[in-house]
């Protein structure tokens, strides 16, 4: 089952950030920070759809302008009309949430791991469901075998001390006869993509923690940067220009999908053609993998993704 039927194309892609990014919600006035990041319903760090189509929209019309030949009633079919114009029809590109997929997080062990949970590997595979790509049945033995476990599962003993597996100042009790079965289902599920880090690197630093205990730690996965502006000519902080800024940070990974829609409004173009013009458009050499900046921090060395597709 997939939604082929209804979208013209599906692409899963696994988005990793090669910089810390800040897909903001705006100024928060309960959180621990002036500015946090987008999270979905359950706390975790995500970035919405709706952000990721605005700096694809953006990327595109950039993109454009450096070939000379943008075409605004192409920009139009694929994004979409402007605000005012909205009512016409639809955009055929339409962009799912990204959803956390793995953290890097400090370990006693290896100095660093990525994590997860078993409900954020089902969240990945029944993303990858609607897709019809059959990478999902390695996520769904993944998401077994931290079932039937019950403990927190590693893909690498050597990431364990005494039995337990250290992350901050957290200690988790950990399943070590299951690393060799966590690690060959990591690397066939990662093994068709194009991730800026070795296989070894990260197949070797997995942990899959349990829902009660991972989801409350992963909500708190991101870093906070105290950001002020100067006045110039005095050379001081501008007065009550101190603010804090939250991020997730580099080598998070996260996956969505990208579906594209047969136009919506008179075009001989098709779903398949659209997409080609797009990651021409975005310097895809393969047609499939390209690189984005989201958040609008592009100027400080933030905001810089890499999408990785199947």
């Amino acid at each position: 089952m997939s939604l082929a039927p209804v979208y013209g194309l599906v692409r899963p892609y696994l988005v990793f950030a090669l910089t810390p990014v800040h897909a903001g919600l705006g100024r928060g006035f309960e959180e621990h920070v002036d500015l946090p990041v987008q999270r979905d319903n359950l706390g975790i760090p995500c970035i919405w759809g709706s952000s990721i189509k605005g700096a694809l929209r953006t990327a595109f019309r950039q993109g454009k302008e450096m070939q000379g030949t943008r075409d605004r009633d192409f920009e139009k079919l694929l994004f979409g009309p402007e605000r005012e114009e909205a009512h016409q029809h639809a955009g055929a590109l339409n962009i799912l949430d990204a959803k956390l997929f793995l953290s890097p997080m400090p370990s006693l062990k290896y100095g660093f791991v990525f994590a997860t949970t078993k409900l954020l590997l089902e969240r990945a595979g029944a993303l990858l469901e609607l897709a019809g790509d059959p990478k999902e049945k390695k996520l769904r033995e993944l998401v077994n075998l931290s079932g039937s476990s019950g403990r927190t599962l590693v893909s690498n003993n050597d990431l364990t001390l005494d039995g337990k597996v250290w992350l901050g100042d957290k200690v988790f009790e950990a399943d070590t006869k299951l690393a060799d079965n966590v690690k060959v289902l990591l690397e066939d599920f990662l093994k068709d993509i194009k991730i800026p880090l070795s296989m070894d690197t990260l197949s070797n630093r997995v942990v899959i923690l349990q829902d009660e205990e991972g989801l409350q730690l992963l909500s708190r996965s991101t870093i906070s940067i105290t950001r002020i502006a100067l006045d110039y000519q005095r050379k001081t902080v501008k007065e009550g220009a101190l603010w804090d800024e939250e991020y997730v940070p580099e080598m998070s990974m996260f996956i969505t999908a990208i579906l594209m829609s047969n136009p919506r409004s008179e075009s001989s173009m098709t779903a398949e053609k659209l997409f080609e013009e797009l990651m021409s458009t975005l310097k895809s050499k393969d047609k499939k993998d390209f690189y984005l900046v989201l958040g609008g921090h592009e100027t400080i060395g933030k905001g810089i993704v890499k999408f990785c597709g199947w």
